[in-house]
């Protein structure tokens, strides 16, 4: 995955679907992807695990919005897609501001085990939610939002992989499902 290619595609979808419409703070947005953790948690607290089949992104749109409703949306995995969705909108936000912001795609591949460094029992899924939400979270005039969607996106990569999880797959999922969403998802901002 190129993140930087992807978060301009994330970034326009999420132009287009409304979400930056009316200005707003990093803090919202950082807010906004601290909630998808937190909604990750709920759905590993509830036990709810994503069950997809070989060739789901063949499914035509008809087949697949039911499928993934049924049986991927508020899942573990979904709600960490939404969570990395938002990091690379953030990211790409930036892009659109500064055009000499660097592709980030190679330090996170070659960096992101650091990132196990960051949680206190990476044994566990809840240490790591917490971990990820304290780097979100972290002061901007410390750490600067691209910083912050990099440790982000580092510590996805590390928790994905430690927990067996497809990421990238989900994201192109869910990128999908969210192409017949409407305008704002039905939600107020």
């Amino acid at each position: 995955m190129n993140y930087y290619e992807q978060a301009k595609e994330v970034h326009a979808n999420a132009l287009a679907k409304g979400f930056w419409d009316e200005p707003h703070s990093p803090n919202h947005d950082f807010m906004l992807a601290i909630t998808e953790v937190t909604e990750s948690v709920e759905a590993h607290r509830k036990g709810r695990t994503a069950s997809v089949p070989d060739g789901i992104e063949d499914f035509p749109d008809k087949a697949f919005i039911p499928f993934f409703e049924s049986h991927i949306k508020d899942t573990v995995e979904d709600e960490l897609a939404d969570t990395q969705i938002r990091l690379l909108d953030i990211y790409g936000s930036i892009i659109e501001k500064k055009e000499d912001t660097p592709d980030i795609t190679e330090q996170v591949k070659e960096n992101y085990m650091s990132s196990r460094d960051f949680i206190a029992s990476p044994e566990g899924f809840i240490e790591w939610a917490y971990g990820l939400t304290r780097q979100l979270s972290r002061n901007d005039t410390i750490w600067n939002p691209l910083q912050k969607v990099f440790d982000g996106l580092c510590l996805l990569r590390c928790l994905s992989e430690h927990f067996d999880i497809d990421l990238d797959r989900h994201i192109l999922l869910k990128m999908r499902y969210n192409a017949t969403r409407p305008r704002l998802h039905g939600k107020k901002y």
